[in-house]
């Protein structure tokens, strides 16, 4: 995951830290994660924040294809592997009702890909732009962490001709997520998000359909054209 690399004041109330991070097309590098200055008074306010960049990070991850899983047709062998990572990942860093709802969403939307002639929507490369994240509160042992993130996506699918489209931009995020502390690590139990912007990269923009994890980052005017797979 990604790797502290500095911490650098950038005023009141706020720090950068700058990551790096590049796994299979994920690339995070040069991006400012704004925090409290002040850590809270008996909170792990750093073992919070890091549980946020890794579930944002594998929420995304996990709609890009791994090795030897292409639109449909997908065997059964690569299947079974594929929605086992799925399973593991999304068990690692989310739980309660946060864990049942994205693994059920990942799971549906790989059986939708996997489908023959499949022209579901897939996550091709993103990075993590800028996290902003407040000062977590807790009660009860549950810590209730908000901010917002912007996020460079590029999707593509398939047509039924077999032609691979692509489109993307930057979306950005707001969240509020509530956590909980399993071992030495901070897991997300339960999450609220509202799109805020989109901005579409025209460099990107061959296709007009994104993959089901980054359609909940689009405002409603600014939702793309459903693909038509009778006009490619």
């Amino acid at each position: 995951m990604a790797g502290l690399l500095s911490v650098v004041p950038h005023g009141r109330r706020t720090l950068g830290w700058m990551f790096g991070l590049a796994v299979a097309g994920v690339v995070v590098v040069g991006t400012t994660l704004a925090l409290s200055a002040q850590p809270t008074l008996g909170i792990d306010t750093a073992g919070i924040r890091q549980g946020v960049l890794d579930a944002i990070t594998v929420d995304n991850q996990l709609t890009m294809l791994p090795a030897g899983v292409k639109p449909g047709g997908v065997s059964a062998a690569a299947r079974a592997t594929w929605r086992d990572t799925m399973r593991n990942e999304v068990a690692a860093h989310f739980g309660g009702t946060a864990l049942t709802n994205r693994l059920n969403g990942l799971l549906t939307w790989s059986d939708r890909l996997a489908a023959q002639n499949s022209t579901e929507g897939y996550l091709i490369s993103f990075s993590i732009r800028n996290l902003s994240i407040d000062d977590p509160s807790m009660a009860d042992n549950v810590a209730t962490v908000s901010g917002t993130v912007s996020i460079v996506e590029k999707q593509g699918f398939m047509t039924s001709s077999g032609q691979e489209k692509t489109y993307g931009g930057t979306y950005t995020l707001s969240f509020t997520f509530q956590m909980e502390q399993r071992g030495n690590k901070w897991v997300v139990i339960d999450l609220s998000e509202a799109p805020v912007g989109f901005e579409p990269d025209p460099a990107m923009d061959n296709g007009v359909q994104p993959s089901p994890n980054s359609t909940k980052y689009i405002p409603p005017s600014y939702a793309p054209v459903p693909y038509n797979p009778a006009n490619p």
